[in-house]
């Protein structure tokens, strides 16, 4: 599906979009490459698939999740685009919530075979002008795994394995930047978590690992990494970020911006913009933005 273009008409804050761009059931060997995603609550939605590839793809104004779904194996995420996120209400237990969107978002609720051997790298989520006034329910949470079926017991365990998070950037004011589900064996390394607050009370984009064996955290650099049940030992020069940083707000303000009109002019690929910022992390001078080892 080569330059493909999904697009519904949305609304502002309190009604739902259109439910998804493409859902994919019982497949294998599918290719998204150069893809559009607008004005939709979930881009992709997927369950019990082999060997999908997404690569090059674009969401804007998505209400929920890019990339959402369960028993997916031997499959990448590549250099895909997340841009402004459309949030909506909701109302549980008689309080209203937002919706906490995903850039890709893999759970085990409702499913038989578990998620392994995935690659998400290269992806960048940033936050965009949005209609809802409220700076809290604008950014994404952006890559966030969860065994929903083991929360019942081990026995109903689908842990993940092989999930290999590497080479991303998540600009973010949501409480998951990475989070690793439980599982054995994965791999985080060389992801930048960038948080947008400089509020002393704000919602932390960290990465978590929860309930991980013999999986590897390294050389990533964020606010906060949280470590339950899982090795700690297995982690290895990361650096946290102490202070929100003038750099922070010049990278997205300046570049986020005109990026986005070389995009829309299809002037450049999310590839290629994909490629642009990670130079640019590349050359962070880890002591200017106040970055020290985690302990």
């Amino acid at each position: 599906n080569d330059g493909l273009k999904l697009l519904a008409k949305g609304s502002k804050e309190g009604v739902f979009n259109d439910p998804r761009g493409i859902f994919i059931r019982e497949s294998k060997k599918v290719l998204l490459d150069n893809c559009v995603f607008e004005d939709l609550f979930h881009a992709v939605e997927f369950h019990n698939v082999e060997q999908l590839f997404a690569v090059s793809n674009i969401a804007d104004r998505i209400t929920s999740d890019m990339f959402s779904g369960g028993g997916l194996q031997d499959s990448i995420f590549d250099s895909n685009l997340s841009l402004t996120k459309l949030p909506v209400k909701y109302t549980f237990q008689g309080k209203k919530h937002y919706i906490h969107s995903d850039v890709i978002q893999l759970y085990t609720f409702g499913r038989k075979k578990r998620n392994k051997n995935i690659e998400i790298r290269n992806n960048i989520s940033l936050v965009g002008n949005s209609p809802v006034d409220n700076p809290l329910s604008v950014g994404w949470q952006c890559f966030f795994t969860r065994d929903e079926a083991g929360d019942r017991g081990p026995a109903s365990a689908l842990l993940y394995s092989g999930i290999k998070i590497y080479n991303n950037l998540c600009v973010s004011n949501q409480h998951h930047g990475i989070t690793i589900g439980r599982g054995y064996n994965n791999y985080v390394a060389n992801n930048t978590i960038l948080e947008l607050s400089e509020a002393a009370d704000s919602i932390t984009a960290g990465i978590r690992v929860n309930d991980n064996k013999d999986s590897l955290i390294l050389n990533n650099i964020a606010k906060r990494i949280y470590f339950t049940k899982s090795d700690k030992q297995n982690s290895f020069n990361n650096y946290q970020l102490n202070r929100y940083d003038p750099w922070i707000i010049n990278f997205r303000d300046h570049h986020v911006q005109n990026n986005r009109l070389l995009l829309t002019k299809g002037k450049v690929t999310s590839s290629d913009f994909s490629k642009a910022y990670f130079n640019e992390v590349k050359g962070i001078n880890l002591g200017r933005l106040k970055a020290v080892p985690f302990k």
